[in-house]
């Protein structure tokens, strides 16, 4: 007879082989995904679709990792992916996810693109706006899921199963994961190349940004927050502003030129952005805790 266990209460050596398998298998099958994608006739150079082509290819391999997870998380760790994701038996909040990833959307939009002095309009980028957009309907979410998984909500489950805890109990699950999530991206071109506290301050951004998407999931109780709030931070990298110098090369409409890539400017704009999401996550988790409060007896 099988032995059974609580969703989200695997053993941890079962979560460890199924996080393997998934970076190992799902790496080959997505490269091979990526090889067919970008032999595709639409996506050949003076094709309409061009630009999409290396995009593509690399989500492929994002593909790759999420349908292997999704496979072992059933048959090693035998629970079920919206289980894993938000958690046993409970309802998740989307109406909340998305008011926070408006509030984060906006903060975006009026903090971050009046601080960048040095940008340019690429007006090719009006004509494949709509393709772009489609784009990431259909496949952004692939990326962002997939690394929502590996470097949040595998870090809520694993310690915490399903009992999410308040922030101080999870803040060092929430560091443990950031500088993760940190130390993934010191290989892409926003930080080598840079120099001295250039670095140091790019690294900063990408650690602040991973900690207030694990903070918004202790706060929301399950990872539906992140999960939006990482899909509308690359949707605007990918159709409104990206770097000059990054490792998503998105058709986007604004190109920012700011000498050595993010640093200062980008670090505090990232810290502005999240302050109006959290506020109101904050506020909306008292409001719920007062709700749910037993009542008094004498």
């Amino acid at each position: 007879m099988k032995q059974m266990w609580e969703e989200n209460e695997a053993p941890l050596w079962r979560w460890i082989i199924a996080v393997l398998l998934s970076l190992l298998v799902g790496t080959v099958l997505g490269w091979v995904l990526g090889a067919e994608v970008s032999s595709l006739p639409l996506l050949q150079d003076g094709c309409y679709l061009a630009p999409e082509r290396p995009l593509l290819a690399g989500i492929a391999v994002f593909l790759g990792i999420l349908l292997v997870f999704c496979f072992t998380l059933r048959m090693i760790c035998r629970t079920s992916l919206r289980a894993f994701l938000f958690g046993g038996g409970r309802k998740p909040e989307w109406k909340k996810a998305w008011i926070t990833g408006a509030l984060f959307f906006a903060g975006l939009i009026l903090v971050q693109i009046p601080l960048i002095k040095n940008i340019t309009f690429d007006q090719s980028a009006v004509m494949t706006a709509p393709v772009n957009i489609l784009f990431c309907v259909l496949f952004l979410w692939i990326q962002t899921t997939t690394e929502e998984i590996l470097f949040r909500a595998l870090f809520l489950r694993i310690p915490y199963g399903d009992q999410v805890p308040q922030l101080p109990k999870g803040l060092p699950a929430a560091i443990l994961s950031s500088l993760i999530f940190m130390c993934a991206h010191l290989y892409n071109p926003e930080i080598t190349t840079q120099s001295g506290i250039g670095i140091l301050l790019t690294a900063a951004t990408y650690f602040a940004m991973g900690f207030f998407m694990f903070v918004s999931n202790l706060l929301a109780g399950g990872t539906e927050c992140s999960l939006v709030l990482h899909l509308l931070n690359n949707f605007f990298c990918f159709v409104f502003v990206r770097a000059e110098v990054t490792a998503l090369l998105t058709p986007a409409l604004f190109v920012d030129h700011t000498p050595h890539g993010t640093g200062l400017q980008q670090f505090l704009s990232t810290l502005f952005v999240f302050v109006m999401p959290i506020v109101f996550l904050i506020r909306s988790s008292r409001s719920t805790n007062s709700t749910h409060k037993p009542a008094y007896r004498r």
